[in-house]
């Protein structure tokens, strides 16, 4: 906790127990530091708890009354008190229960369809990655879109300016120069010789020399040495 930016770190702690005199090995516990920003966040849900749960105990105090009040013969604005607080702890507890179920077991109890997301987050995990890319990623969804976009038109509809047009051209004209510069004779004279060496290679079969000639010369290479020094 040296500030609000310390990321939260692992710290792994080996300690011995009565096991490692006996020869075992050592137990490892990971304990957790946070920031103080997470501590903040920390003590805000806290807070959040405590004000909901004052908020329900006090509905349920005004429903006692509230009951109280109705049996007493105290008049019909009792009843109408009496259904709000009862509507509110209801609603509090259903929603304490649908939050808690998502993550845990409520109360601790293995209640069936409780502790949804450590349970089947895999199945989960599976489900989202399908349905993303069944709807946004799938090659019919990307081609709608694109075509929606309208690349094509809207491009084409810029460069039809001839301010943009020329300022395109200057662009690239300016990239291409840098490029020549940076380029260096022997590097394009490379460039230039290989492509004409594939160039021929590929069109040496189709007018390779006669099969007798070619005979000739790999059998006379003294004859091609005389000939083309003379």
């Amino acid at each position: 906790m040296h500030g609000t930016g310390e990321r939260v770190e692992q710290v792994e702690r080996v300690e011995r127990t009565g096991a490692d005199a006996a020869g075992g090995e050592p137990s490892r516990r990971t304990m957790t530091t946070f920031s103080a920003a997470d501590e903040e966040k920390q003590r805000g849900v806290r807070r959040m708890k405590l004000t909901a749960l004052g908020l329900l105990l006090f509905v349920a105090v005004v429903y006692v009354l509230a009951k109280w009040a109705s049996s007493s013969g105290a008049g019909p604005w009792a009843g109408y008190v009496a259904a709000a607080a009862e509507a509110g702890m209801v609603g509090a507890v259903a929603d304490w229960f649908a939050v808690t179920a998502l993550f845990r077991h409520p109360l601790g109890l293995p209640i069936p369809h409780t502790a949804i997301i450590p349970t089947k987050k895999d199945q989960l995990g599976v489900s989202l990655g399908e349905f993303v890319g069944e709807n946004f990623l799938s090659e019919e969804v990307v081609r709608q879109r694109l075509r929606a976009v309208g690349i094509g038109s809207r491009l084409g509809a810029w460069l039809a300016d001839p301010d943009h047009a020329d300022r395109v051209t200057a662009e690239l004209s300016a990239a291409l120069r840098g490029a020549l510069t940076v380029l260096r004779d022997s590097d394009v004279q490379a460039i230039v010789g290989e492509a004409i060496t594939r160039r021929a290679d590929a069109q040496e079969p189709r007018r390779s020399p006669p099969a007798s000639a070619r005979h000739w010369r790999r059998s006379s290479p003294t004859a091609v040495t005389s000939g083309s020094s003379t």
